[in-house]
Formats: structure tokens, C-alpha cells, sequence
């Protein structure tokens, strides 16, 4: 549910904002929804997981065609201050109407699950 939420929050952030750093954090989201649907598959025998499960596979299928790539880049390590900065990047791929339908299928998700 967390998941969805924040999902849905940021959807409609960027309907209104239209902030590149939102685009980018949705089209992220791809590899946390293969990992909630992995998650939820030995629970698809159970009803109030199948549909949501079904679902989550529909928006799955949009996510596909959003493009990942992931440069490495070794971590800054401060010892002195004990913080350590993460430099990798992520870039992505994800066109407007992709945005939109995505957009489109975790509203409907969300609607589902809230009524």
C-alpha cells in the first residue's frame, strides 16, 4: 500500500510540477514494482492479492518499455565524519506517453484499493 501511495503522490506531483527529478524517481519505481510483484506471487492463490497482483502485472507491462541504465561510480567515504556518499547514477528512459499511461493505471490501482 506505502508503495502505491508514494507512487500515486508522485504522479500527481509531476501532473503539476512537471519537476525532471519526478519523472526520473517514477521511472525508478520499474525494478521496485518487479520486486513488490515477486513478493505478492506466492500469495496470488488468495483473492485479496489476485486482483492487485493483476493489476500491478498491467502496470508491469507499461513499465517495460521504460529504459534503466546504471553507471557505477565508487562511493566517497568520509571516516572522520562516518558518512558515505553514494556517486552510481541511475538514468532513465521514459517518454511522456508512457508517463501518462503509467500515471493513468496507479490512479486506477489506488481508486481500487481506496474506493
Amino acid at each position: 500500500g506505502g508503495w502505491i501511495e508514494s507512487l500515486y503522490f508522485a504522479v500527481n506531483v509531476k501532473q503539476s510540477m512537471n519537476l525532471p527529478q519526478i519523472k526520473q524517481r517514477i521511472g525508478e519505481q520499474k525494478n521496485s514494482l518487479n520486486s513488490l510483484i515477486k513478493l505478492l506471487t506466492p500469495f496470488s492463490s488468495q483473492q485479496e492479492f489476485a486482483e492487485l497482483l493483476d493489476s500491478l502485472t498491467e502496470l508491469e507491462k507499461i513499465f517495460s518499455k521504460v529504459e534503466l541504465s546504471y553507471s557505477y561510480e565508487k562511493p566517497v567515504v568520509d571516516p572522520d565524519k562516518k558518512m558515505t556518499t553514494i556517486s552510481s547514477k541511475t538514468d532513465v528512459k521514459i517518454t511522456p506517453g508512457q508517463l501518462d499511461s503509467i500515471s493513468k493505471k496507479i490512479i486506477t490501482i489506488r481508486t481500487q484499493i481506496v474506493g
